[in-house]
């Protein structure tokens, strides 16, 4: 990808893009780029045995769908040549619009509801930036799953284009935007009232680092002195009792 837009931006023109398929060393083979891209979506990520089986892995799975769509995009920015609108068109169906009644829209407010966001975020943008020319009614049941996800778990994107875009589409839907309440404004509720309560507990206060020093300096300095206090009179009871001793051997 990165080859083909250098190039691209050197000349004007993608170069034909090849991969070296060596799943099978026995059946090694050069193919381009989009056959191989489009084998691998019919394949794997847009067939129902794959989607089913990242539903088994619930949060994970959405984050592998969600990794799927964004790299999808990345080949789409690098060569617009290796992805086509109809692919686009397959991961909405597939993914957003529940073509195999996999309960999709279910399973991701289950699991990870800000994945169908971001997913139904990138297919927009894909839209905006003119990579994909979707129908009308794509273009709506996109807006309308993203403002509603995004409405009621509170999702936000830094996305300032993107925001405008979604809620220029979202009035011409009449639908509400992420930064619009959901609840009526015909009657709105009235704010409660603060109250002055003063809540009193416990105060902290900070205490002053050097006496603290100092205290633990004295707590050390007497010890010291106790144990060689100690000591000094160990050491006398012992010298006393060995010359008591002493005294006796030499007596007897």
């Amino acid at each position: 990808g990165g080859i083909s837009m250098a190039v691209r931006h050197l000349d004007g023109t993608s170069p034909q893009l090849y991969i070296s398929n060596l799943r099978d060393p026995a059946r090694a083979r050069l193919e381009s780029a989009e056959k191989f891209m489009a084998r691998e979506l019919r394949a794997v990520y847009q067939h129902p045995n794959w989607i089913r089986e990242m539903q088994k892995e619930g949060y994970s799975g959405t984050l592998q769908m969600l990794d799927t769509i964004n790299n999808f995009w990345g080949w789409q920015v690098m060569d617009r040549n290796i992805t086509r609108d109809d692919q686009w068109e397959e991961f909405h169906q597939s993914y957003i619009a529940d073509r195999y009644n996999f309960d999709m829209r279910d399973w991701f407010e289950k699991s990870n509801p800000a994945a169908l966001a971001q997913i139904a975020e990138r297919m927009l943008e894909a839209i905006r930036k003119d990579y994909w020319e979707a129908s009308e009614q794509t273009r709506r049941e996109l807006v309308e799953v993203y403002t509603d996800i995004a409405n009621r778990h509170d999702i936000q994107t830094d996305n300032a284009t993107f925001k405008a875009y979604v809620a220029e589409l979202a009035a011409g839907y009449g639908l509400n935007t992420p930064d619009t309440p959901v609840e009526s404004q015909a009657n709105p509720q009235p704010e409660p009232q603060q109250t002055a309560d003063i809540v009193r507990g416990q105060q902290m206060v900070e205490t002053p680092v050097q006496p603290m020093i100092e205290e633990i300096l004295w707590n050390y300095a007497w010890l010291l002195i106790g144990i060689i206090a100690a000591g000094a009179i160990y050491q006398s009871w012992r010298t006393y009792r060995e010359r008591q001793a002493f005294s006796g051997l030499k007596l007897s």
